[in-house]
């Protein structure tokens, strides 16, 4: 696959949250332009990691690319 046509998404991953951090994070993130697009418990249980990807590239992860995004979190 050549680079023209590889998926490139603007995306930042926030480890390490609480879930009433989530509030504080989705509205710092929002102000420079990102949506909470996913979010899954960490591996200790406790806990979460989000993904912003920029918001006028969500349509294009979501219908493209962002499962390998979330698989490249898991892994």
């Amino acid at each position: 696959m050549t680079s023209k046509n590889q998926l490139k998404i603007d995306f930042i991953v926030v480890g390490g949250l609480h879930m009433d951090d989530f509030e504080w994070a989705t509205q710092h993130f929002e102000e420079i332009g990102y949506t909470l697009a996913a979010f899954m418990l960490d591996i200790d249980g406790y806990h979460w990691k989000a993904l912003y990807i920029k918001t006028d590239q969500l349509t294009e992860a979501i219908q493209k690319g962002i499962g390998s995004i979330l698989q490249n979190l898991i892994g």
